[in-house]
């Protein structure tokens, strides 16, 4: 489309083609552009052809059409005439997609399509056998904005547009060093402006090979429009889909993409690899083989071996009572269980199967655990319940989600806290689901097929309510009178007081051990003595950053008679008091009651709801967690702390009628600030001391 003439036509013919926010950028390339283009292309294909190749650039629109679309075409077209790497046929026209006009390509580009583009089935089914039939297919930015109502297509691409919260600078990491298609980044993280999308279902790492990502740790998660909450934002990616191949990269919204020489070297190579040229690794990033090396990698141990039942046992009794029995009883009581397991639970075909008896005991660890991430995968078949026991209690629901409809991955066996999942994740009855399951302290959290569906909620004592989570125990597969599958078990430990383990996603150390390296204070005041953080006299201690939503990891260790505090989201350090919120710290081991002065307080705000310190000299363990205006504290393994700042509403008042010291309403302190250690005149020590950002 030409628009020389700023005639009234042409402006409207924009606004309808290129959308309202950028009707100008839908002009055809300027000669100026044109010679960027070829200046950034790549002299020579990294694969040659194994014969000549013809790729098909569709760009068609049904909905928002992005104004570099003429753009990406004239870049594509250009990448195949310099390099000698295919023929380009630009089109528009729905027709191509007939199969006696579609077999004479090796690939099609998406580029930047928008909308339900075509709806006759001969045409989807023509396209569906082209892939399958081992062909290729390449996706430009908006190519998974298409064929909502057409599954098959976003299960074919990898996934579907929800959202792009970010249109400016960003940082992207690589996420396959090694991967030919990454070559051109040179094993490097790069940064480049454009719009960055996120994806929904069908996306799944577990089905794709993911090349680049957002890099979250150097990125906004503040944005509005986040919806992803396992910090999965994938650039590019390939797969396999039937013989077929699929490259599909994200970036292409912005016009200087389409002269970036890396970028057009990363697409060059995405579409040899869809021609069938350039030779490369399709494995899914968490299939099978992939995972079994991370898995090892990064301290994972199988709790199932898929050949028989080495490392586990039936069940005896519950928790209370198998700590009763003398040791001559339980194990003649474990001989039982034993046998009872044994005549109903099988291995099959590398699978755990339990024959749906109600006579059946559940399958239990041989082994306790305390704080652990624990992989799952379940089957059930219609009307089948089951659940996952964590330090042998009820339980991460497992149940028919046409029956119930909440779904599974919910702590059922709750009565204060929350039982039921956030959303339903369950995959149709009959087909393979899998649970990432967290629990640290009394807290656990749970994935279902990449879902977030429990969020660090703490988990009830189902067997004695008054109590809280034992702090070790059994992990149990519930037997419920229905048949069960189960396979891949895998549980990585986690060492109490080091909950930000390197191999934990988002964790940033904030002492390094060895020097004050972000931290200020002044000259003397503190100092790092083998690997602690150690109270010299003379001033508190802050970090340089600031954090608004966080779990903050660390432990500290009192003296007799200590008083100290860790502060938080403080906006003015000169002024922490009144302008930040202060965990108190406090020698206060063996107290029967304790107050709003005690250890693990809100100072002058909120009593903990038990005395957990420990004795001085005694290491002690923290969780502080800030989303929003809720503050959760965990002190040695139990939940003290569960406030909402949004409930102190007037200076100098609680929400119980007592007073406290501040002039600002709790509700009104910043939500972002620095972290800091107060020095009150006594000895305190501190050292792994971690943070997670939350998005």
């Amino acid at each position: 489309m030409r628009c020389a003439k700023a005639s009234t036509f042409c402006l409207l013919s924009l606004v309808l083609l290129c959308g309202l926010n950028t009707p100008v950028a839908c002009a055809q390339p300027t000669p100026e552009q044109i010679e960027k283009i070829k200046a950034a292309a790549p002299e020579k294909a990294t694969a040659k052809p194994e014969k000549p190749r013809k790729l098909l650039i569709f760009n068609l629109c049904k909905g928002f059409r992005h104004g570099a679309i003429p753009l990406g075409a004239k870049a594509l077209e250009i990448l195949g005439e310099k390099t000698g790497a295919y023929e380009a046929v630009v089109s528009e026209d729905v027709s191509m997609f007939q199969p006696d006009k579609l077999r004479q390509f090796d690939a099609i580009c998406f580029n930047n399509c928008t909308g339900e583009l075509f709806d006759d089935p001969a045409l989807k089914e023509s396209l569906l056998e082209f892939v399958k039939g081992g062909k290729g297919i390449v996706g430009i930015h908006a190519a998974t904005d298409c064929f909502y109502k057409w599954a098959e297509f976003g299960e074919m691409m990898g996934g579907y547009f929800d959202g792009h919260p970010w249109n400016e600078s960003v940082t992207v990491k690589i996420d396959d060093r090694d991967h030919p298609i990454n070559a051109a980044f040179g094993g490097k993280a790069f940064e480049i402006a454009d719009e960055i999308y996120q994806f929904r279902d069908p996306y799944s790492r577990h089905k794709l090979r993911v090349l680049l990502s957002l890099d979250t740790s150097k990125t906004d998660m503040t944005k509005r429009g986040i919806k992803r909450t396992d910090g999965d934002f994938a650039v590019s990616w390939v797969r396999q889909y039937g013989k077929g191949r699929v490259f599909y990269c994200s970036l292409g919204h912005r016009n200087e993409v389409f002269w970036n020489p890396a970028i057009l070297r990363h697409y060059l190579d995405g579409i040899q690899y869809a021609l069938g040229d350039l030779k490369a690794d399709a494995t899914p990033s968490h299939g099978p083989d992939a995972r079994a090396t991370q898995l090892k990698e990064t301290g994972w141990a199988e709790l199932f071996n898929g050949q028989d039942l080495a490392g586990w046992k039936g069940l005896v009794g519950i928790p209370k009572t198998r700590g009763q029995l003398k040791p001559e009883h339980l194990g003649k009581a474990q001989e039982g269980a034993d046998r009872k397991m044994r005549e109903h639970w099988k291995v099959e075909d590398g699978v755990l199967v339990f024959d749906g008896s109600h006579e059946g005991s559940h399958l239990c660890t041989v082994k306790d655990y305390g704080d652990f991430e624990l992989l799952v995968d379940w089957k059930i078949e219609p009307g089948g319940d089951s659940g996952i026991y964590l330090r042998g209690s009820p339980q991460v629901q497992i149940w028919d989600v046409t029956q119930h409809p909440e779904g599974s991955g919910g702590l059922y066996n709750n009565q204060n806290h929350p039982n039921q999942p956030l959303k339903a994740a369950d995959k149709p009855v009959g087909e393979w689901n899998t649970f990432h399951i967290k629990m640290v302290g009394e807290r656990v959290t749970v994935y279902l097929n990449d879902v977030l569906v429990t969020d660090d909620v703490v988990m009830e004592n189902y067997w004695e309510r008054d109590k809280p989570i034992y702090p070790t125990g059994q992990i149990e597969l519930q037997s419920h009178g229905s048949k069960l599958y189960f396979k891949n078990i895998r549980i990585r430990e986690i060492p109490r007081g080091h909950l930000g383990d390197a191999g934990l996603a988002g964790w940033i150390p904030l002492f390094n051990g060895k020097d004050l390296t972000g931290w200020t204070c002044k000259p003397g005041a503190w100092a790092a003595e083998d690997g602690v953080l150690t109270r010299k006299g003379g001033s508190d201690i802050w970090t340089e950053g600031q954090f608004d939503d966080f779990v903050l990891d660390l432990e500290f260790k009192v003296g007799p008679g200590t008083n100290s505090g860790v502060f938080f989201r403080t906006g003015d350090i000169r002024d922490c008091v009144q302008t930040g919120i202060e965990m108190q710290v406090l020698d206060s081991y063996g107290k029967e009651t304790v107050g709003k002065h005690d250890c693990g307080a809100i100072y002058d705000c909120l009593a903990p709801r038990k005395n957990t310190a420990k004795p001085p000299g005694e290491w002690n363990h923290v969780v502080l967690t800030c989303k929003g205006p809720k503050i959760n504290i965990e002190l040695n393994g139990a939940q003290i702390i569960d406030m909402d700042l949004d409930q102190w509403t007037d200076p100098h008042q609680n929400p119980d009628g007592s007073q406290n010291k501040f002039n600002t309403a709790y509700k009104d302190m910043p939500r972002i600030g620095h972290i800091g250690f107060q020095d009150h005149g006594k000895p305190v020590w501190y050292r792994n001391i971690r943070i997670k950002r939350l998005d």
